[in-house]
C-alpha cells in the first residue's frame, strides 16, 4: 500500500508512522522533522512532491494548526493554507482514499446531547470554522476525483505536554 501522511510527527501522525512500518506500507510523509524510519520518504510540504505518476492508495491528513501548536489568531489563516495545498494535491494526483482528521470544534457551541453528521454547526471558533471549511474543500475534491473520503471529527487530543 502506498501511504501519504501529512502532519506525520504530531501525536496522531507518529502513531500512523508506527502502524505504517508495522504493515510494511510504502510510506511518504510530509513533515518539517525527520520520519521515524529511514526507509520513509520525507518532504517538507505537499508542493515538494512533483512526480505526477505516483498513485497513492491512502492519504491520511493529520496536519493542522491547533490551539496547542500555534498562536490562536493565526490558526484560521494557516489551516486554510494547509487545506488549499491539500486540495490542489488531491486534484493533481491520484489518491484512492483520503482520511481527513478534523475536530469536534466544528460544531461550536454544542447544545444537544448526541452529535452526528447532521448536527448543525453553532458559532465555532476560528479553529473549528477553518477545519469545517477544510472538510468542504476536501469533500469537493474527492467527489471530483472519485476518491473515497473519511472525515474524523476527533475530540481534543490528550497526550504528553497537552493541556487538555
Amino acid at each position: 500500500m502506498k501511504l501519504l501522511l501529512t502532519g506525520a510527527n504530531g501525536l496522531v501522525g507518529r502513531a500512523c508512522q508506527i502502524y505504517a512500518k508495522k504493515f510494511n506500507c510504502d510510506t511518504t510523509i510530509i513533515s518539517s522533522k525527520k520520519p521515524l524510519y529511514k526507509n520513509f520518504k520525507c518532504y517538507k510540504k505537499l508542493e515538494d512532491i512533483q512526480t505526477l505518476n505516483i498513485n497513492y492508495d491512502l492519504l491520511i491528513h493529520c496536519a493542522a494548526a491547533t490551539p496547542n501548536n500555534s498562536e490562536f489568531e493565526e490558526i484560521f489563516k494557516i489551516n486554510r493554507g494547509i487545506d488549499k495545498s491539500l486540495s490542489e494535491f488531491i486534484r493533481k494526483f491520484s489518491v484512492r482514499h483520503v482520511i481527513y482528521l478534523s475536530t469536534m470544534s466544528v460544531y461550536g457551541e454544542i447544545e444537544v446531547d448526541v452529535l452526528n453528521e447532521k448536527t448543525e454547526i453553532n458559532n465555532p471558533n476560528q479553529y473549528g470554522y477553518s477545519k469545517f471549511l477544510g472538510e468542504i474543500d476536501v469533500k469537493d475534491c474527492c467527489i471530483q476525483n472519485k476518491s473515497r473520503l473519511t472525515i474524523l471529527r476527533l475530540p481534543g487530543i490528550v497526550g504528553k505536554g497537552m493541556p487538555n
